[in-house]
């Protein structure tokens, strides 16, 4: 059976602007990484540590992405101008508290945070010149991926993306600049990142606030007590999710500075290409999320389910295409980042991991996006919290006492199947259990 909009074609064209404009922060990562690992191996060590702290915190946080969406993308709000500005309020509030208090938190345990993942002290300046800027500026940086997911959530998807691209852009050419010409060294990089983030909010709240549902009226909404409980509710949730999966990537770092400089280099070009691909990922879940908000708690029950079933197919397509471009571009991506054959040496044993693992963690993503759309996210925190402790952490422990990096990233792809496995298992009996209360 087919309905109308959701054949394989009508999806892939409603998720691109999704996917693409998703990928603001892990480019960003990219993108500092490139051009950073062409000058010489410490600068990269040391903006890994600077980047993995950053990215750590940006995970942790995002349940104001994932929440913020689907909170404004829900049929009902959407009906109700009121209750779409009361959510649009919790959001940027919420987005301005944590932003603030992250980036003093931050900025105040920076020589803390720096032994903890394991950074040698011949690194911390190279490590404060990238670190103290984007900390100082961190709160725009979650205001602006808070505000670009209400833009989504209200399914302005090709303003979102032409945004990101734009903004992509700007740190393209004031990182290159800033590094090459003006040679500011890894402070010129950070210039060009957090230009990117400013020019990013700029162009989400003025969208906001040309929505006519939405306006500067939204400041002076009354915002009832319970839309500050349905946040909190979800976020709480989503927190987990985000404190495990962002507490994996940092004791990752942790373990690859233990060993040394060379493994700390070639793990951040793993992570950021991991990282990249998990962001577009979430772009594609975005679009179960959009959907199942739109059709699930409208009684559309059948057509929640095939979307569903279209979406998966796509990542699994996504997942083999990210398969042969890894396997066919592996000596070209790692020359982007690097010209130490030491480097390369580390790389040529982790790489493989990075292929084969993509396609499971393209599935995992996905079903989290379903799961965000049906509201579980109690399930979603609980189910990230048992599955490190059952697979990433005793693979990554091993890792550390071995020091071998491979059985560290063994770990996460383990998590990814775990993900996988149990979020479809749940989807599956959600949807027998609403189909026969519904007598289908």
């Amino acid at each position: 059976m087919k309905l109308k909009g959701l054949g394989l074609k009508d999806l892939l064209l409603f998720s691109i602007p999704t996917m693409v404009s998703s990928i603001i922060e892990p480019f960003a990562g990219v993108i500092d990484t490139a051009l950073v690992g062409r000058l010489d191996t410490r600068s990269l060590a040391a903006l890994g540590l600077a980047v993995t702290l950053l990215s750590t915190f940006t995970w942790l946080f995002n349940f104001i992405v994932q929440a913020s969406t689907q909170a404004v993308a829900n049929g009902q709000v959407l009906k109700s101008p009121s209750l779409l500005r009361q959510r649009v309020k919790v959001t940027l509030t919420v987005a301005m508290i944590v932003g603030v208090s992250s980036s003093l938190f931050l900025y105040l345990c920076k020589p803390i945070l720096f032994q903890f993942v394991g950074g040698e002290k011949t690194l911390y300046t190279l490590f404060g010149e990238y670190y103290d800027l984007r900390v100082l500026m961190h709160t725009f940086t979650v205001l602006s991926l808070g505000s670009l997911s209400l833009v989504r959530g209200l399914s302005a998807l090709r303003y979102a993306l032409v945004l990101t691209m734009c903004a992509t852009s700007l740190n393209v050419i004031i990182s290159y600049s800033t590094l090459y010409f003006l040679k500011l060294g890894l402070l010129g990089v950070a210039i060009g990142t957090v230009c990117s983030y400013v020019f990013l909010l700029i162009g989400s709240i003025v969208y906001l606030l040309r929505e006519e549902r939405i306006g500067l009226t939204f400041l002076k909404e009354k915002t009832q007590v319970g839309q500050w409980l349905h946040f909190g509710k979800h976020s709480v949730s989503l927190f987990t999710r985000s404190f495990f999966l962002s507490g994996s990537f940092f004791v990752m770092t942790k373990i690859a500075g233990h060993i040394g400089v060379v493994d700390l280099a070639a793990h951040q070009i793993m992570l950021q290409m991991w990282l990249m691909i998990a962001f577009v990922l979430d772009g594609l879940a975005l679009s179960g999320s959009l959907l199942g908000g739109k059709y699930f708690f409208t009684g559309y029950l059948k057509r929640t389910y095939l979307a569903f079933r279209s979406l998966t197919l796509l990542g699994l397509i996504f997942g083999f295409v990210c398969m042969g471009v890894f396997y066919f571009g592996r000596t070209f991506i790692t020359s982007l980042f690097t010209s130490d054959p030491s480097v390369f040496a580390v790389l040529n044993n982790l790489w493989p991991l990075l292929m084969y693992f993509t396609l499971i963690n393209c599935l995992a993503f996905v079903g989290d996006g379903y799961l965000f759309g049906l509201e579980s996210f109690s399930f979603v925190g609980l189910n990230m919290a048992i599955g490190c402790f059952l697979t990433f952490i005793p693979m990554a422990y091993y890792g550390h006492i071995t020091k071998n990096l491979f059985f560290v990233w063994c770990g996460m792809g383990l998590l990814s199947l775990y993900r996988f496995l149990t979020s479809f298992y749940h989807l599956k009996i959600k949807f027998k259990g609403a189909f026969n209360e519904r007598g289908w």
